[in-house]
């Protein structure tokens, strides 16, 4: 205040003043109230950096006493978030101020900045959070680190006993002790401003430490120049920044406060405090029910229903059902949420309780994989003993002889013996979360021994901490048994049951004829060691029970019909095991069986599945001829409740004449019966022989053309390496129009393949091969033939086109293939027009423009000599050469050796072989150029 009351006697000053002309005080009027809203913003920012140092103090004294945060509710002004307050689940509510920069207010005469001194806290290796200023500790007069939370007092030392009176009388009692020293509170600083300057003290305000200047210094005043336009009054500059920079409530385990020095607080919230004491709860809970599946298995004890716990679409665990204890709840281990990244040190540490089966047969508690013990060493047990039997009394003695004649009276028994000791009763571990550590009592809470702490300790950035599982790991069950996995990988296994209930062997919907009997198998599952069966019916039915067990459990229901069995014939079962009574009962209805379709099923000669549609509510089965079931089979089906179907499957017809059989479907006692007649066509046929030695193969096929419009496919179905045989195609899927005339064939089988109107069939030649050692690929060999006219339907298949055989040899040679090239551009692949002949003489044109074969051999290894070489088979139309071809043999490596040929004409039929031998080059990788031998003509021209 000092400067204003400068500057208002200034103003004074120059009002006293005469001038000649009006004088204007606009711009001292400006600077005085700039001055007012400046002082006025310091005063503001002194008070809430007051606030956020005590604010700042709680938040310690929450980590230091276990408090949680139950809330976080941002402060807005103006639409803009200036700080939060903060609600604790002990401690009152804070409320602080996070640093937003303001505005820069208007240019001055380059003052110096002003100061605003840093408060903040900061963790030592003691673990003890200490005041820092300006990123320095905090220091008190000693030169000692002022802390920021409070530490506990020391205790006071013990009084003196009292000495011993005389003459045994009873000594004055010792003066008491000392009380101990108070603990340290926490020290708070203070900040305030004055004369322009800012001070602190860390004792309540009684002494004041001079900081830095809250406001700049003022610069030199320049020379006066023309007056000019008043300008426009520039911002205000908002207070410095908040000693807090950010406060982080994203995550709903914590809430991160971050401060001006770095220093980064964190501090749970209720929810991580809830999921603890949840998980607390659960654990106890757990252990409870674990204990109860032991009883359980000691006790030969059932489980009745397992039935799961949900929450939020979850299944979190299971309430199982017991025939003789209670209902129990267990929850399965399943990983928590993972925690985000924090100032967590080591993770928490959750423990596992767990029981394992001793060498003794009995259950004992374990404690994280070992064996809990009591304070003796010795194994604490889940489950209860028996007590031992009382020892007998001692025999009484006998009585005294009486008078002579009469008998002496017999002696009184002998006291009883006393009880044996009461067995042992399982203990129930219990668990418990204190001050952030995880306690375990064996002695029903009477005192606790503690184990890790619950939640993580604070360090710098650690790693994540999971949640503690569960120490069930998974409940699962099948038709017998219900198998609870524990966290160390024991299972337990308890059976199914239920406390009264019968089964059939048969539905509750009978099947009988009239005037049969009928036995229904029963079993009764009771935990009673035995069981009464009995049985009442309806007057056209007579029923009596015949056990077949001494305890009730298993028998057969005999029950005999009358003339009639309708929906009215039923039978009523009683079970009783001396505490509950059931009645169940089992209804009949007269056995029948119709056909739904056609008795008389058709198909033709090609085979394949025939569908046998009929209503049964018997047992049946399918009777097929002896002679038929070559050719007739029945498919795998899958029955239905009411309406059945029974599929065939129905091989070709090779015999080339119609054939049937009756198929039956009978009841298992066969008293009931449907029939079915199953016709089967015959095939369109044709003999076809081939000249190749290697005879046909079973399913073989060729093409025929009967029409320029039906390219039909006919199939060998007889034995391989026959010459002559029948191709069968079935006549219903053609119905194959008189030839035009004759029958034209072509092999092997290709949709493509086309019959024009002169005659000819046309093809198309492949233009690359694939390697056979020792051979060519069948396919690759074309043949065709013709029948003598429309009435002749035996057909021989010649080749069309040549074989030639490539024999090469060399030195450790790999070849990846062998092209022959024609030189003159003559046509060795493509398209073509073939005339088959009845009498062999086929003639064969070109039409396409592919001028070489192209043979893939993969990688072969070739022979070292020529007696032995490697044979390479090309199948190659009839074609004359004029101008020679040429064969490249390409190696392994990327080499190349080419020999040309010269005029050759391949003629259909005949076999050529040439032959070569394959060397390496010393100047280059992989083949090399090698001499060519002689060819040599096998059964034509070379």
């Amino acid at each position: 205040m000092k400067k204003l009351s400068t500057i208002l006697s200034f103003v004074w000053m120059c009002l006293s003043i005469g001038c000649s002309e009006p004088y204007d005080d606009s711009a001292i009027r400006y600077d005085i109230e700039d001055l007012k809203e400046r002082v006025a913003k310091l005063e503001e920012l002194c008070g809430q950096m007051n606030n956020n140092i005590s604010s700042l103090q709680a938040i310690v004294a929450a980590l230091q006493n276990q408090d949680y945060i139950t809330s976080v509710t941002p402060i807005t002004e103006n639409g803009v978030t200036i700080g939060y307050t903060i609600t604790f689940a002990k401690g009152t509510p804070i409320t602080i101020y996070h640093g937003q920069d303001g505005k820069d207010g208007a240019n001055g005469n380059d003052g110096k900045d002003g100061y605003t001194p840093i408060i903040g806290v900061k963790q030592d290796t003691d673990g003890i959070y200490y005041w820092t200023l300006d990123g320095e500790w905090l220091l008190d007069e000693n030169g000692n680190k002022i802390k920021a939370q409070g530490t506990d007092g020391k205790d006071g030392q013990n009084g003196a006993d009292g000495e011993d009176g005389k003459d045994g009388a009873n000594g004055n009692d010792g003066a008491n002790g000392s009380n101990g020293q108070d603990g340290k509170d926490g020290i708070t600083p203070q900040l305030k401003i004055e004369n322009d300057y800012w001070y602190i003290s860390y004792d309540n305000g009684t002494t004041w430490t001079q900081l830095g200047k809250a406001t700049g210094e003022k610069g030199e005043q320049g020379e006066q120049g023309p007056q000019g336009d008043k300008g426009d009054k520039g911002d205000t500059g908002l207070v410095g920044d908040s000693m807090f920079t950010d406060v982080d409530y994203s995550n709903e385990d914590y809430v991160l406060f971050t401060l001006s020095n770095g220093t980064v607080v964190k501090v749970p919230t209720w929810s991580a405090f809830e999921a603890l004491r949840t998980l607390c709860n659960q654990m106890n809970s757990n252990i409870g029910a674990l204990q109860t599946i032991v009883a359980a298995l000691q006790n030969n004890d059932y489980v009745t229903k397992v039935e799961p716990v949900v929450e939020n679409g979850t299944t979190i665990g299971y309430t199982i059902y017991f025939t003789k204890s209670n209902p129990v709840t267990i929850y399965h281990g399943q990983d928590g949420k993972d925690g985000a990244n924090g100032n967590d040190g080591k993770d928490g540490y959750t423990p596992i309780i767990s029981v394992k089966q001793d060498a003794d047969g009995i259950y004992y508690w374990t404690l994280d994989g070992e064996w809990l013990l009591d304070e003796s060493g010795n194994k604490i047990k889940a489950q209860g003993t028996d007590g031992k039997d009382g020892q007998n009394g001692a025999d009484g003695e006998d009585g005294k002889d009486g008078a002579n004649g009469n008998d002496g009276a017999n002696g009184y028994d002998g006291a009883t013996g006393p009880q044996g000791p009461q067995g042992e009763q399982g203990i129930t571990p219990q668990l418990k979360i204190e001050n952030d550590y995880w306690y375990v009592s064996y002695d029903n809470g009477v005192s606790w021994e503690q184990l890790g702490k619950a939640t993580g300790e604070d360090g710098k950035d650690g790693a994540d901490g999971k949640d503690g599982d569960s120490f069930f790991q998974s409940v699962t069950q099948d038709e017998q048994y219900v198998y609870f996995t524990l966290a160390d990988g024991t299972v337990i296994t308890l059976p199914k049951g239920a406390s009264l209930e019968i089964t059939f062997a048969e539905s509750d919907l009978v099947v009988m004829e009239p005037n049969t009997t009928r036995e229904i198998g029963y079993t009764v599952q009771s935990v009673t060691e035995s069981v009464t069966v009995e049985v009442t019916s309806s007057s056209d039915l007579r029923a009596k029970v015949v056990p077949s067990s001494a305890d009730g459990k298993s028998g057969d229901i005999v029950v005999t019909s009358s003339g009639v069995v309708d929906e009215y014939s039923k039978v009523i079962v009683f079970v009783s095991n001396g505490e509950k009574v059931i009645m169940k009962s089992i209804s009949f209805e007269q056995a029948g069986i119709t056909i739904s379709n056609g008795a008389e099923q058709t198909i033709n000669a090609k085979g394949g599945n025939i569908n046998l549609n009929f209503a049964a509510n018997i047992d049946w089965e399918v009777a097929i001829p002896a002679e038929a079931q070559s050719w007739i089979q029945v498919a795998p089906q899958t029955r239905a409740m009411v309406t059945y179907t029974v599929v065939l499957n129905i091989a070709p017809n090779t015999t080339l004449s119609e054939r049937s059989a009756a198929i039956k479907i009978i009841s298992t006692d066969g008293n009931l019966s449907i029939s079915y007649t199953i016709s089967q066509g015959v095939f369109d046929n044709v003999m076809v022989t081939t000249v190749n030695d290697a005879g046909w193969k079973t399913d073989d096929s060729i093409s025929i053309f009967a029409a320029t419009s039906i390219n039909q496919r006919y199939t060998y179905y007889g034995a391989s390496g026959v010459t002559t045989g029948a191709f069968l195609a079935p006549k219903s899927e053609t119905n194959l129009p008189a030839p035009i005339d004759a029958y034209y064939a072509i092999y092997p089988y290709n949709a493509s393949y086309a019959l024009n109107a002169d005659g000819e069939i046309v093809n198309t030649f492949a233009s690359e091969q694939k390697y056979i050692a020792g051979g060519y690929k069948w396919g690759y060999n074309l043949m065709v033939g013709a029948s003598s006219g429309v009435d002749d339907k035996n057909i021989t298949l010649s080749p069309v086109c040549a074989y030639l055989c490539v024999r090469l040899y060399g030195k450790e040679q790999i070849v990846k293939s062998i092209t022959i090239n024609s030189n003159g551009g003559e046509a060795l692949a493509g398209s073509a027009l073939i005339t088959p002949s009845n009498e062999g003489a086929h003639h064969c044109a070109m039409t396409g423009s592919i001028d070489n074969i192209k043979l893939n051999c993969g990688e072969v290894l070739l022979a070292e000599t020529a007696d032995a070489a490697s044979e390479f088979w090309f199948v190659v139309p009839p074609v004359t050469l004029a101008n020679g071809y040429s064969v490249k043999v390409a190696g392994f490596y990327g080499g190349e050796q080419v020999i040309d040929f010269p005029a050759t004409t391949f003629a259909s039929g005949a076999t050529y072989s040439i032959s070569a031998e394959i060397t390496v080059a010393t100047d280059g990788p992989g083949m090399g150029v090698g001499g060519w031998g002689d060819g040599e003509n096998i059964g034509g021209e070379i």
